[in-house]
């Protein structure tokens, strides 16, 4: 048996002043419970995150920007029982921003199972 499990998280930027930029830095990491069990992570990446704004921003005061990764991931050995999986971003958050305020806003996880 096998898993696809495909995600996506939005990481939303809003810039302000003359320039912004921001480097992002952190692992998504794929996590399973099984049987209601403690969550064990599974895989992990780091995809290229940067997201720089024009110098000066146009449309004064503020610009905004997201990016979206699309994560694809398989669980080849998840076995018999009940599995919950979640994407969990690693802490500490860390972003380095000149001028800039970054949130998570939309996140979605579908898995689906192979049988053979």
């Amino acid at each position: 048996m096998k898993v696809k499990i495909d995600s996506s998280i939005e990481v939303f930027t809003e810039a302000f002043g003359l320039s912004a930029s921001v480097f992002f830095s952190f692992n998504y990491l794929l996590q399973r419970s099984t049987n209601n069990g403690n969550f064990k992570t599974l895989a992990f990446i780091q995809p290229a995150q940067n997201l720089e704004f024009p110098d000066p921003i146009p449309n004064e005061p503020f610009l905004t920007g997201s990016l979206i990764p699309n994560l694809t991931w398989t669980d080849k050995n998840a076995g018999i029982g009940s599995h919950m999986y979640r994407i969990f971003m690693d802490q500490p958050f860390r972003v380095n921003s000149v001028n800039a305020n970054t949130t998570i806003r939309t996140r979605s996880i579908n898995a689906t199972l192979f049988c053979h």
